[in-house]
């Protein structure tokens, strides 16, 4: 298997080859059982080797990675608001029923908001293992609240 490729593009932009997705150690993954790739998800939560930063696969160009980063850091910076707002609200009134629901709605906004903030910062950092846990985690909550 052949390592990550790109090829240049006007603008700056790169595309990532065929590869793109695919690097010279999935091959030893393939072979490894469920559990194993479950604990090298884990062990690997932060290695960013299996894949190069968004800017890098695509064609992206400055207004289009720039509108969808800055559009992803406005819905994270509202999504972090609201809980905070949520949270003044349900500590200040005492007659609110459901307590733990709020407390549950507020754990899914902020999880929400850090879907797009980490999707903004996967520009650079190419941390989409991170991002799956915390998509995984916003699921889990969304269902029982």
């Amino acid at each position: 298997m052949t390592d990550i490729t790109h090829r240049a593009l006007p603008h700056g932009s790169a595309v990532c080859d065929s590869m793109c997705n695919k690097h010279t150690a999935i091959g030893d993954q393939r072979n490894l059982s469920f559990f194993g790739q479950v604990k090298e998800f884990f062990v690997k939560m932060f290695s960013t080797i299996d894949w190069p930063p968004r800017w890098h696969c695509g064609t992206w160009t400055d207004f289009h990675g720039w509108l969808y980063i800055l559009s992803d850091l406005s819905i994270w910076a509202a999504y972090f608001a609201i809980p905070f707002l949520l949270y003044r609200m349900v500590k200040k009134r005492k007659d609110i029923p459901f307590h733990t629901v709020f407390f549950l709605f507020i754990a899914f906004i902020l999880l929400c908001g850090t879907t797009h903030l980490l999707d903004a910062i996967i520009f650079w950092w190419p941390a989409y293992r991170l991002s799956a846990f915390v998509r995984m985690l916003t699921g889990i909550v969304s269902i029982f609240t």
